[in-house]
């Protein structure tokens, strides 16, 4: 069976799992076949073939009359498997190459610089990341924001006296960006760290 690598990062996100991870094919309860993917829609929710709701899985949710999954390590593996033609993103200098966002914040070449904050629709900001080419990338933040699981808050605190402009505990709209932005500079960059975990898929 094809393996994934997930990132201990996104396994922490898994932990309510009960399943024993089925629906990547271990063959405990319902099966990988219960919860078969339809499509992908945005970066963190995989819409099922399915419309059976499976209340053994905390990870199920509906949508109308469509079932989906909100597991993040479904959706990394699932993301993994995608078209091998497809394209994270090409760096507009050398021309590399990153399959996915997994390679493209391994890659020891590749290191985060900044942010450009879009207040009015903040996964439309701007993550800026520096290539060993001396060519600046500019990724929007909405392809890394799957990777947190905590909570976000509607009302912001920029321009008031709570606002830090960093990490802090102000229950503002903008920390969940913030701590994204913590994840991707903690991520390891060697290949085949220990950080990775394989899953049978």
């Amino acid at each position: 069976m094809k393996k994934c690598k997930v990132h201990l990062t996104v396994l922490d996100q898994t932990k309510n799992c009960n399943n024993d991870f089925s629906c990547l094919g271990t063959g405990k309860y319902n099966g990988p076949d219960a919860c078969e993917v339809d499509y992908l829609y945005g970066e963190n929710i995989l819409f099922l073939k399915s419309s059976e709701h499976f209340h053994a899985c905390p990870y199920r949710a509906h949508f109308n009359t469509r079932q989906m999954c909100l597991c993040p390590t479904k959706y990394d593996c699932y993301s993994q498997r995608q078209d091998e033609n497809s394209m994270f993103k090409q760096c507009g200098m050398c021309e590399k190459v990153w399959r996915n966002y997994h390679d493209f914040l391994s890659d020891p070449y590749v290191s985060l610089v900044g942010c450009q904050v879009a207040f009015e629709e903040l996964e439309a900001g701007l993550f800026l990341f520096n290539h060993s080419c001396h060519n600046t990338l500019a990724i929007p933040a909405g392809a890394f924001t799957h990777l947190y699981d905590g909570p976000i808050f509607k009302e912001r605190a920029t321009g008031t006296d709570k606002c830090q402009l960093q990490p802090c505990p102000a229950e503002c709209e903008c920390a969940y960006v913030r701590e994204v932005l913590q994840i991707i500079k903690k991520w390891p960059k060697e290949k085949g760290d220990l950080q990775c975990q394989q899953v049978i898929t």
